[in-house]
């Protein structure tokens, strides 16, 4: 567990130097790209990626995932 947060840490500050002050919103959008096409496991990294960035931003793309699912329904 230890070696993915490390590795979770080292990729957002690599995507933050590419990034800058967009590395959250960048991620939050690899994040929506990848829930809608159904790559989970690559939404879930960029998810943890834009957690690691910024945490509201994440939380608030979790709560839209859920809106989005029940509307799928």
């Amino acid at each position: 567990e230890g070696s993915r947060i490390d590795g979770v840490m080292r990729a957002a500050l690599r995507h933050f130097a590419e990034h800058g002050l967009a590395a959250a919103q960048v991620a939050r959008q690899q994040a929506e790209g990848a829930y809608f096409s159904g790559d989970m496991q690559a939404y879930r990294w960029w998810l943890e990626m834009c957690r690691t960035l910024d945490r509201r931003l994440a939380d608030d793309l979790e709560q839209s995932m859920v809106i989005e699912d029940l509307l799928a329904r």
